[in-house]
């Protein structure tokens, strides 16, 4: 092959070949926006998850801030349940029940507490996880982006030293 006269017209081997290399250039640039296009998707998820996870995180927070609020009430009404029953013998029946009541609704509160508690760990978790999971897809896109430029420069200047030679 070194000795071969590249002055003269190319062959239709040669223009086959040519017009392979234009062919793959093409597919790699339809590629290439294929992936960009993917990523604008992927950027969107993201930027959709952050948006309805904030309300989410916001709420989370005023519940528990209520619920905290409920339970300091709870406990204050119940310190002056148990001073009335001191005073008030012979209302002891009623207050006793009242006392049961309340202290249910504390365990439920509690549980409630506990549970939103849980709730929100799985959910900080779980986002974690999934920016996590993006970041990682990110990077492969992005080195699938920059393996298909380099490849793409790759074949340019194998073109261009086909042009060049033809």
């Amino acid at each position: 092959m070194p000795n071969e006269d590249h002055t003269q017209q190319p062959t239709n081997s040669t223009s086959q070949q040519i017009a392979q290399l234009v062919a793959v250039v093409r597919s790699l640039e339809d590629r290439v926006i294929g992936i960009e296009s993917r990523l604008a998707n992927v950027e969107e998820i993201i930027v959709a998850r952050l948006n309805t996870t904030r309300p989410l995180d916001q709420e989370v927070l005023a519940r528990l801030n209520d619920l905290t609020a409920g339970q300091a009430i709870m406990q204050e009404q119940m310190v002056t349940m148990q001073k009335q029953m001191i005073a008030m013998q012979d209302q002891m029946v009623a207050m006793q029940d009242r006392m049961v009541a309340m202290q249910e609704q504390i365990v439920a509160m509690r549980a409630d507490l506990t549970a939103l508690r849980l709730d929100h760990e799985r959910f900080r978790e779980e986002t974690n996880r999934n920016f996590k999971l993006v970041n990682q897809k990110l990077e492969h896109l992005n080195n699938d982006f920059l393996s298909i430029r380099a490849e793409h420069t790759l074949l340019e200047e194998r073109v261009s030293r086909l042009e060049e030679a033809a």
